[in-house]
Parts: C-alpha cells; sequence; structure tokens
C-alpha cells in the first residue's frame, strides 16, 4: 500500500531467490543462490503473511498511529475550547484537553484505526504482488515471494488480498467512521488500479506511488476526529463524516500527507537507482531506466530533498497552535528536531547530486541517502508524538 515501507522492505532485499515459475522459466531469471526453500515460510497461512508485506505493513500502521495521535489532540483542544466558551470561559485552554481524547469512542476508533489500516494495507500489497507476480519472477529481489516460487496459487493470493481489503474498509467503516473508511478505500484503488499498472509504462510512477503512500495518515486523522466529534453534539459542523478533511482543522491532516508524499521522493529515487538493474529485468519504467549516468537521478533526489525541508515544518505549521483558533500541538521542540535533521539530509542529497553531475551517481551513495532517509522519517514521528505526549502530561 503505501510507498514508503514498500520501498524500504525493497531495499533491504528480503525475499529469498529460487526458480520462478509465473509464467517465466528458470533459465531467464539469474539468481544467486543464497538460500534454499527450507528457509520460506510454509503454509497457507504463513504465505499470506508474506504477501501482505508485514515490514511495509508496520510501518503504514505507524504513520496511520501517528495521524491519529496528533489528530486526537487537535480535536480534543477544540472541544475543550467549545465546551469553555459555552459556559463562558476563557476560549483560551484553561484544563488539560484531553479529558476528551480518553472515552471509550476514542479507543475503539484506535483500535479500528490500528486493525483496519493493517489489514487494508496488507489486502493492497496481495494485490500488488498478485498483478506483478509475472514481473516479479524476472527480478532476482522479488523472485521468491510466494506467488513466483508457486508456494501459493494465484487465485489464492487474489481472494486473500481482496478479503483483506474489504475486511479493512470495513472495520474501520465500523469502528473508525465513514472518512477513514474512504481514505482506505481511495488509498488501495489508487494503488492497486493507478499505480501498479503504471510502473511499465511511465517513470511518473514514482509520483502516482506518492499519492496511496501519503493517504495513510489522513486515515488515523479521520479515525480520531470521528471518535472525538461523535459526543460534541452541541456543534453540528464538527459532527459532519468530512469535517476532519475540510476547514482550518483540517490542515494538520492534510500537512502530514504533504510531508509524507515529498519524503517518499527521494527515498525511492534512492532505491530506484540502487536497483536499477532488477527494475529493468522486471520491465519497471523508472527514471534510471532513461538516466544511464544518474545525473538526472541526482537532480531529482537533490530538489526534493530540498523540497522536503520546508515539507517538515507544515505540521509545525498547521499545528502549532492560535489564541482564539487551533490548539498547540507541535511547538519548537518539533521545529528544532525538524530544522536540523531536514537540512542534514538535504546536505546529502546535494552532495549526492554533485557527484552524479561530475562522474556519474554511485550506488553507495544513493544508499547513504537512502539510510539517511529512513533514520529523517522516524525522527520526526517520534518528536510529533514525543511533544504530544509531553504536552499531555503538562
Amino acid at each position: 500500500m503505501p510507498l514508503p515501507a514498500r520501498q524500504s522492505a525493497a531495499a533491504a532485499g528480503l525475499a529469498s531467490p529460487s526458480p520462478a515459475v509465473a509464467g517465466v522459466t528458470a533459465r531467464s531469471v539469474v539468481v544467486p543462490i543464497t538460500g534454499s526453500r527450507a528457509d520460506q515460510p510454509v503454509g497457507l497461512v504463513a504465505n499470506v503473511i508474506e504477501l501482505s508485506k508485514p515490514r511495509i505493513t508496520r510501518l503504514v500502521a505507524l504513520t496511520s498511529g501517528v495521524g491519529f495521535v496528533l489528530s486526537a489532540a487537535t480535536f480534543a483542544g477544540l472541544t475543550n475550547q467549545l465546551n469553555n466558551s459555552q459556559i463562558g470561559a476563557s476560549t483560551q485552554l484553561g484544563a488539560n484537553p484531553w479529558h476528551a481524547a480518553l472515552t471509550l469512542d476514542v479507543g475503539l476508533s484506535a483500535l479500528g484505526c490500528i486493525v483496519g489500516t493493517v489489514l487494508a494495507a496488507g489486502g493492497a500489497n496481495a494485490l500488488n504482488q498478485w498483478w506483478e507476480r509475472a514481473r516479479d519472477a524476472k527480478m532476482p529481489r522479488t523472485c521468491g515471494r510466494p506467488l513466483p516460487t508457486g508456494r501459493i496459487s494465484v487465485g489464492a493470493a487474489l481472494v486473500a488480498g481482496l478479503v483483506m481489503s474489504l475486511l479493512g474498509v470495513g472495520v474501520l467503516a465500523l469502528l473508525s467512521g465513514l472518512a477513514a473508511a474512504l481514505v482506505a478505500l481511495a488509498t488501495i484503488l489508487i494503488y492497486v488500479l493507478l499505480y501498479t499498472p503504471s510502473k511499465p509504462l511511465t517513470p511518473i510512477n514514482t509520483l502516482i506511488g506518492a499519492v496511496p503512500g501519503a493517504l495513510p495518515p489522513l486515515i488515523g486523522w479521520c479515525a480520531a476526529h470521528a471518535a472525538i466529534s461523535h459526543g460534541a453534539t452541541n456543534n453540528s459542523a464538527a459532527s459532519t463524516w468530512h469535517a476532519a478533511l475540510t476547514g482550518e482543522a483540517s490542515l494538520g491532516g492534510w500537512s502530514l500527507f504533504a510531508l509524507m508524499f515529498i519524503w517518499q521522493l527521494p527515498h525511492f529515487m534512492a532505491i530506484a537507482w540502487m536497483y536499477k538493474d532488477d527494475y529493468a529485468a522486471g520491465g519497471h519504467r523508472m527514471l534510471p531506466w532513461y538516466d544511464p549516468t544518474g545525473r538526472w537521478t541526482g537532480v531529482t533526489i537533490a530538489l526534493t530533498g530540498l523540497g522536503l525541508v520546508p515539507a517538515t515544518l507544515l505540521p509545525w505549521l498547521a499545528l502549532r497552535g492560535s489564541d482564539v483558533g487551533t490548539p498547540t500541538v507541535l511547538g519548537w521542540p518539533y521545529f528544532a528536531v525538524a530544522v536540523v535533521s531536514g537540512t542534514a539530509f538535504a546536505v546529502l542529497c546535494l552532495r549526492l547530486m554533485v557527484q552524479a553531475l561530475r562522474v556519474g551517481l554511485q550506488r553507495t551513495t544513493a544508499r547513504t541517502v537512502f539510510l539517511a532517509s529512513i533514520v529523517h522519517l522516524p525522527l520526526l514521528l517520534l518528536a510529533m508524538v514525543a511533544e504530544v505526549l509531553v504536552r499531555s502530561l503538562i
């Protein structure tokens, strides 16, 4: 489902190679012998779990959870302000607003958010592997997956993907609200029906794939809003299903979307260069396909890496609060982390571009940027959640 996790798993090189069978003969694939079939999962359940790409799915659930926490802090604060104003109190936050978030509704919504996101992400990943089984069989990095090796049938993979996707959307609709369910459904459809078929057609597939990769935080954002606004009977605007995605209070959610969208671009471009031969073998039209020296890839990484610096500040701008508007959710602590981490990452991207323009892009340099990217994002997410938790205790 989401792009960042998919990329991280891809770069990890987890699939153990074995002869391809899904319409591609073993002689058509050059496979390094690094393991045996004994190393691979056995049984239907184990192979369905592998189809779901559990490492990717965990990251998807994490980003959705961060969206939930930030949304809960935002809308709990707004609810507290509303209650204060209705009793004639100051619109300033006069008490810890988290009592509005510590309810059964919020707990059930949080549970639905995580379970539903995991199921939806797993289903989308399974459908992606079902669609790409022939291309996966041609790539040493992916030919050890369940479908190319024949460890699960094509029909079973399709059914597993559809069932997980439908269950995920259903759980979200039941426990976390219509808006969260619709965002998850959009994520699945864009990932499977737009991004996946575009990969062998155009390098723009990276931009297409960044959309579903950026949507999971909005699932969490909508889920928390639905639970907290459920009790705000005196605020009809807050109780509408789409309120989490519209109006001033929605800016926090969209800032997370923007951050995730832009982060994926240098991250995935680095991976596309690292595995350019694999992608070429599978027929994926990534930018390095058209860029043998890596110069354009390097420029793209540098430009998007620079663009990521202001993108990391968008959540701070949206959630820093105001005297009469949204409560303060993120302040100077997150700002400092974002500036330092974002600047350091941008410098690495610029160094990569300089190398690419001078002597051609090297795999080791692309790997350095990739590794930095998977430190940069979790650091930002951790800083967000840590500041929210600290503020909840004050």
